[in-house]
Formats: C-alpha cells, sequence, structure tokens
C-alpha cells in the first residue's frame, strides 16, 4: 500500500510527516484530517492538520479546545485503543451539531465538519496518539470499508509517532542519522549509492548473524531467497531513479516460516544520497493458519495465501513466492474471501489479527 509507505517513509522526513494528515484524507476519502500527540498527562505536544487553516489550529491548541471537543468525549467514553470508530455511531450528528465545539468553533469560523471517524492508540509512555478523519455535515456517514481501511492503517500511525519520538529523543542527545537510526528496535541498514552498507543498527546486526532473512556480500546485503532478492533488486532499482521520492516494501518470509516486510526507503544524508532499509516483522497470532482452516474451512493453500496476503503481500509478490501464477493468486484470494465473509485485503487483516484461541482437544 502506497500510503503506508509513505508512513514509515515519514520515520525521519519531518516535510512528509507534515503532509500525512492530508495523504491520509485523501486515501479514505475524507475532507480533512487531523493527526493529535498527547503527551501522558493529556496536553496535546503536536497537532497536524489538513484543509483547516493554520489560524484554526492555532487558535484550537492554545485554547485547550480538546477539553470542549465531543468527540474527544465519545473517544474517552467509548473506544480508547479499541480501534477505528464512527462518532456517528456513539452520537447523532444533529447532537453534535448542538455543541460548544460545533457552534463557537466550527460555525464561528465559517465551517460545518460535523462527520468524524477516528481512534485512539496509547503510546508505551502513556500518551496518546489520536487521529480522527473529518467530512461536512451535508456528507454522507464514512462507509463500513471506509472503517475497515481506515482500522487497517491505525497501527502504522500509531508505530510512526512511536518511533518518531525515540528518533526525537535520541537526536537530542547526539548528532547525524547513524546515532538516531541506533536508537530503533528494529533493524536499519544505510546503503551509499554503490549499494555497500555504510550502516547497520544493533538490531540489523542481529538480524544478519541470524542467517535467516539475509546474509552479506562484499557489504551488500543480499537476500537468502532468490524470489526476494529480485523483488529487493527491483525496489533498489526503483527508490535511486532520477528524482525519486517513493519508497517501496516487500514481503520476506524467514527460514522458521516467519513474516517481514521491508522497507526500502531513499534518503539525503549529508547532501549524499543514500538508501535505508528497514526491516519490520509482522506479527500475526500464533497458530493463524490453523485457525483459519479450523474456523472458516480454508485449504492449507488458501490459508498460507490468505496470511501472506493480510501481512501486505502483493498478489504479484505472493506468486512468485508460491510458485503460481497471479491469476491462480487471484482465485485462491477470492474463495478465503468468500469463506470468510470478507471483501478485501484490509478486512482480512482486520479477521486475521482478531482471531481467537483455537480451544485445546
Amino acid at each position: 500500500m502506497a500510503l503506508i509507505d509513505d508512513i514509515y517513509a515519514a520515520l525521519d522526513d519531518d516535510a512528509l510527516f507534515n503532509v500525512l494528515p492530508e495523504l491520509i484524507a485523501k486515501d479514505i476519502g475524507a475532507r480533512s484530517c487531523a493527526i493529535q500527540l498527547w503527551s501522558p498527562d493529556l496536553k496535546i505536544e503536536n497537532h497536524l492538520s489538513s484543509y483547516f487553516p493554520e489560524e484554526m489550529n492555532r487558535y484550537y491548541v492554545e485554547h485547550r479546545l480538546d477539553q470542549h471537543d465531543e468527540w474527544a468525549r465519545v473517544l474517552f467514553e467509548n473506544r480508547l485503543t479499541m480501534g477505528a470508530f464512527r462518532t456517528g455511531d456513539f452520537q447523532p450528528v444533529e447532537e453534535f451539531c448542538e455543541s460548544f465545539i460545533y457552534r463557537e468553533f466550527f460555525v464561528a469560523n465559517g465551517d460545518d465538519t460535523a462527520r468524524c471517524l477516528g481512534f485512539g492508540d496509547r503510546r508505551p509512555d502513556e500518551g496518546l496518539v489520536v487521529v480522527g478523519l473529518h467530512r461536512p455535515r451535508t456528507a454522507q456517514e464514512f462507509s463500513d470499508g471506509e472503517l475497515a481501511r481506515f482500522d487497517a492503517i491505525r497501527p502504522h500511525i500509531t508505530r510512526l509517532a512511536v518511533l518518531r519520538k525515540r528518533l526525537k529523543a535520541a537526536q537530542s542527545e547526539s548528532e547525524g542519522a547513524r546515532l538516531i537510526a541506533g536508537a530503533l528496535r528494529d533493524a536499519v541498514f544505510v546503503l551509499d549509492d554503490a549499494g555497500r552498507i555504510n550502516f547497520a543498527n544493533p538490531a540489523a546486526e542481529d538480524l544478519v548473524r541470524q542467517r535467516s532473512i539475509l546474509a552479506i556480500v562484499d557489504q551488500r546485503p543480499i537476500m537468502l531467497d532468490r524470489a526476494a532478492q529480485l523483488r529487493f533488486e527491483r525496489a533498489l532499482r526503483a527508490v535511486r531513479s532520477k528524482g525519486s521520492r517513493m519508497s517501496h516494501s516487500i514481503g520476506l518470509e524467514n527460514r522458521a516460516g516467519e513474516t517481514w516486510r521491508l522497507h526500502v526507503v531513499p534518503r539525503t544524508m549529508g547532501g549524499e544520497t543514500r538508501v535505508m532499509l528497514y526491516f519490520e516483522r509482522n506479527v500475526l497470532p500464533d497458530g493463524a493458519a490453523d485457525r483459519l482452516i479450523s474456523l472458516y474451512g480454508l485449504t492449507e493453500t488458501e490459508a498460507a495465501i490468505a496470511l501472506m496476503a493480510a501481512s501486505g503481500e502483493r498478489a504479484r509478490d505472493i506468486g512468485e513466492r508460491r510458485g503460481i501464477s497471479v491469476p491462480t493468486v487471484r482465485t485462491h484470494l477470492q474463495h478465503v474471501f468468500e469463506k470468510t465473509d470478507t471483501h478485501k485485503v484490509s478486512e482480512l487483516a482486520k479477521l486475521v489479527a482478531s482471531l481467537p484461541s483455537l480451544w485445546s482437544t
């Protein structure tokens, strides 16, 4: 998903991070989006927003309107850390339009924002990541499909907020991208323009020592799986193309059968072009394949493909890894959708993440 690539590319790109609300709103189909980072004592540390004028954003923060925000009240009373939700499911739009925040903030500024799709996730430091998507009063309510898609990208937004906070803390103590990357718990490599590794953080060094996904040959990272190496080479060529700012991500599987996601991100460091490799472990419930087979009647092949798709792998990548054609992959996925009563990958990913434990026999 291009949006997820952008989310991780914003890890150390402030300009891209600042326009994330606009990208998220466009992806879901909202008029506006606001991202708020709250401190553990529930004060707003950072407030980013698309569509709304800067003076409105500044007024909201300076006058602590979050204390009068009906959507925040609905969040804390009903849905904190429980996934994305429509505020209209808990408070009718007509009732919201009688609230202080609507009359004295939105209407007072000539605006008619009255529908919200949002979530609030807790950070490890007990602070919050709060995100809201908005539409005008006269617009249609957010659909179930839009809710599911937003919920699918929710953990990535929260993860980005957590990692950026760690990066900023590391940056205040030391200078340079290398020391910043060293603060991350996930594996990070930085490649020079010849493709050689000129930095690897401790987690990356551990990944190399495990020899489960990649090896180092002539100071270059080489994926142990041939098909994965070909996908990696294509991603490298793409991010190195002239003027490219787009990151790419590919699915990987180690020798133990665990799935990973590799983000290949172009970066300018010290005036020189670099490529950052960021390895993210896909966390799936233990025994997820067995649960899909037992609960939904999937075949072993369908369960394997369902988990690969839920982990973010494209049909082409799945086909290469399974040795089957893309149409065959799509046929299997259609069977998975029918058996699990889902309609697209984002809904399937949500179902996989919430699979119940199987009873012991």
